[in-house]
């Protein structure tokens, strides 16, 4: 387990880098509610996948000198497998 219960009506949870593996190759998500804790989670394959984008752009439409606003655009990296 690596988080303690979230508050109800979550439902993102931000994993922090460099969180360690370990062994494992799954992710699972048990729901709980007041009545049980869910019997059958829902499962991922966790895939790390160490690639580099290409092309980045960022136009900042913003004119104020201490904002940013706009449109953050990148093209794939050629490998996507």
């Amino acid at each position: 387990q690596l988080q303690t219960p979230v508050p109800v009506g979550t439902n993102e949870f931000a994993m922090l880098p460099d969180t360690p593996m370990g062994p494992y190759s799954h992710l699972v998500v048990y729901a709980r509610s007041s009545f049980v804790e869910q019997t059958t989670p829902d499962s991922f394959v966790i895939v790390p996948v160490s690639q580099s984008i290409k092309d980045l752009r960022f136009p900042d439409r913003d004119l104020d000198d201490d904002e940013l606003g706009g449109t953050i655009a990148w093209s794939p990296p050629n490998d996507t497998t």
